[in-house]
C-alpha cells in the first residue's frame, strides 16, 4: 500500500504508482468480488471462449472491468467507487491528477514494434490511433516478439510511458500481411472510446480471425 506521507508532494514517481494499482486491484477483489466473477462468466459466454482463450484473457477481463465497465446500480465503474473513498482524498496531487486520468482509460489492440534492452520495457503500436507507445510490463513471464499482435489495458504514467497491470495478451504471434490487413478492417474507424466500449465485440472478432494457435 502507498505510504501516503512519504509521498512527494511536488513529484509522482512509478513506485507510488505500482504501488496504487495493487491497492486497487486488492480494493476490487475485497469489495467487487461477485462483481468480477458475474462479469467473466457473462464474457466466456457471451464471445464463446475456449478454455484456453479464457485463461490467457481472464486477467485482462478483470483490468477492464474494473476500469470500463459501469455498475447498473451506480453508473459508475469500480474504479471510481474506488476513487470516492475518503482515504482517496489523502493521496498527494501528483498523485491524485494521474488517478484522474485513469477514469478515461482504454483496453486496445497493439502491435510488438521493438522492445528496450531493459526486459520490463516494449515499443506497442497502437491499431486504433497508430501511435507507437512505450510500455513498462509488471511482467515479464510472456516472451514477445516484433510483429506479435497483443491486447490489453494501458495506464498512462506522467513522463509519457504506458504501464500494463498485467502482461499483455498474445493473440497471435508475427502477424502476416493479410491477416494484418483483415484487422485493421474490424478495427477502423474507430476511437479509443469506442475500442474500449466495443471491446467484447471486437474481441470475439479478432479471436475468429486469429483461428491458429500460439
Amino acid at each position: 500500500m502507498l505510504n501516503q506521507k512519504s509521498a512527494s508532494k511536488s513529484l509522482c514517481n512509478k513506485r507510488d504508482l505500482i504501488a496504487m494499482i495493487d491497492e486497487i486491484f486488492y480494493y476490487s477483489m475485497e469489495q467487487h468480488l461477485q462483481r468480477l466473477l458475474e462479469e467473466t462468466e457473462r464474457f466466456a459466454k457471451d464471445i464463446h471462449l475456449s478454455e484456453t482463450w479464457y485463461n490467457k484473457l481472464y486477467v485482462q477481463w478483470l483490468w477492464w472491468t474494473i476500469f470500463c465497465i459501469e455498475c447498473n446500480s451506480t453508473s459508475r465503474t469500480i474504479y471510481q467507487q474506488f476513487l470516492e473513498r475518503s482515504s482517496a482524498r489523502d493521496y498527494p496531487e501528483p498523485i491524485r491528477q494521474v488517478l484522474g486520468k485513469w477514469k478515461q482509460v482504454d483496453a486496445g489492440f497493439y502491435i510488438i514494434e521493438t522492445s528496450y534492452d531493459r526486459p520490463h520495457y516494449i515499443m506497442c503500436r497502437d491499431l486504433v490511433d497508430n501511435q507507437v507507445k512505450p510500455v513498462q510490463l509488471a511482467s515479464t513471464r510472456v516472451n514477445y516478439q516484433i510483429g506479435d499482435l497483443v491486447t490489453g489495458l494501458l495506464l498512462p504514467f506522467p513522463d509519457g510511458m504506458y504501464f500494463s497491470p498485467s502482461s499483455l495478451c498474445k493473440l497471435r504471434r508475427k502477424l502476416s500481411t493479410p491477416l494484418a490487413s483483415d484487422i485493421q478492417t474490424v478495427i477502423h474507424p474507430t476511437t479509443s472510446s469506442q475500442c474500449s466500449s466495443n471491446y467484447p465485440i471486437l474481441l470475439k472478432t479478432i479471436l475468429r480471425l486469429v483461428d491458429s494457435p500460439i
